[in-house]
């Protein structure tokens, strides 16, 4: 019985490269479905770019621009292509504070790209029922990051953390008198 080859992830773009009047300074994060990088606008201005780029539909060798597709996922490659940018031009519309703004959306080098703005993702400082008060950790999400739609979880796992942390620290204990807040 023989061993399937190991799964080979796509290789980001290079540095410096231009795509869509963006120039992407390094790969920030990749996953099963694209790439996100630092990229630069016209401006100068940091901005992050993600990319569609499935690791189980295409592949990519170094240096390269356009992922390869074989023929028999080509078809499903086509329809990821199609709902990342309806997800782009849906995003885009969006304005709210607890949602990163979308800047561009676009096809290109037979993918599509998303352009939002970067983010920094912010420290959690917590104290634990474990822990002496004055320790620190950092959240998983810690890494600069930009967030996107399939950033969510992160962002709501992030959030989530940062609000058990701080009921595990503040929790009324059995001898403390319940209060409510105003």
């Amino acid at each position: 019985m023989s061993t399937p080859p190991p799964k080979v992830k796509p290789s980001p773009l290079p540095e410096n490269t231009s795509i869509g009047g963006y120039r992407v300074l390094r790969r920030l994060a990749a996953g099963g479905f694209g790439v996100v990088y630092l990229a630069l606008d016209r401006e100068g201005q940091q901005v992050a770019s993600k990319e569609y780029l499935p690791a189980s539909l295409a592949t990519r060798a170094p240096g390269e621009l356009q992922p390869q597709v074989a023929p028999e996922k080509l078809s499903l490659y086509r329809l990821g292509l199609k709902s990342f940018f309806e997800e782009g031009r849906a995003l885009a519309q969006i304005a709210h504070s607890s949602v990163v703004t979308v800047l561009n959306f676009f096809r290109e080098n037979e993918t599509v790209y998303m352009v939002m703005d970067y983010l920094e993702a912010p420290r959690c400082r917590s104290s634990s029922s474990r822990r002496a008060a004055s320790s620190t950790r950092r959240c998983s999400a810690n890494p600069p990051f930009a967030r996107s739609s399939t950033k969510c979880c992160a962002a709501c796992a992030w959030c989530i953390s940062t609000a058990c942390c701080i009921w595990t620290s503040n929790r009324p204990t059995s001898s403390s008198p319940t209060t409510t807040a105003p």
